[in-house]
């Protein structure tokens, strides 16, 4: 009777596994209190990722065609958030997709410069302003000049999940791509314009205030 019981929740009944072991480990590491109660909290933050994470079986079953397609459907919200996205063939777009992990960041914590993020769920803040879900950071990693991109690093205000690339990843993708790499070209020249003339209006400020 238990094992039918527990065969109507598999991922719950690998959730509690996972806590058992958790607990199990915590014990016998001697952790602080304060320590285990961070480790439940996360556990139990993430419980959702940890249930993607064990169906990613499903997307070995399938055809190339047919996890690119799923990938994107499932995903296709975040990447309309990315701007230089916008005009990217939707092949690039489908690889974009499947190249996609989930991070969180528990509060405190600060994410990786060189990447780019979307915000699934929670709160960061990055420079002067508070991101919420949907907002995105890190876009400016399609710029060669790296004195030009932001050196701000966003930091978890709360449980802060994200969806997020890396600058090496992005472009191996868009070698492939052409039209899409040329595309995502065009908007690094025009995110370097603003930001040289940003940075000209902002150093002849200072010298005007400085005189």
């Amino acid at each position: 009777f238990c094992g039918i019981i527990t065969s109507f929740d598999p991922h719950g009944a690998e959730f509690r596994r996972n806590m058992d072991d958790l607990n199990s480990f915590m014990s016998n590491k001697q952790l602080s209190t304060e320590m285990r109660q961070r480790l439940r909290e996360y556990f139990h933050q993430t419980k959702h990722l940890q249930q993607a994470k064990a169906q990613t079986h499903l997307y070995r079953l399938m055809s190339p065609s047919l996890q690119g397609e799923v990938a994107y459907a499932a995903n296709k919200k975040w990447l309309e958030r990315i701007p230089f996205l916008s005009e990217c063939s939707p092949e690039f777009k489908v690889e974009l997709s499947m190249e996609l992990s989930a991070k969180v960041f528990a509060a405190g914590e600060t994410c990786p410069v060189g990447n780019l993020y979307v915000i699934n769920r929670g709160i960061a803040s990055h420079g002067a302003r508070v991101l919420t879900a949907g907002k995105v950071w890190g876009d400016d990693v399609i710029l060669m000049n790296p004195d030009l991109r932001s050196p701000f690093k966003a930091r978890a205000m709360n449980y802060l999940e994200t969806f997020t690339i890396d600058r090496h990843s992005l472009f191996k993708i868009a070698d492939t791509f052409p039209r899409s790499r040329k595309v995502m070209r065009r908007c690094a020249l025009i995110m370097a314009l603003r930001r040289r003339m940003a940075m000209y209006a902002a150093a002849k400020q200072a010298k005007l205030t400085a005189s």
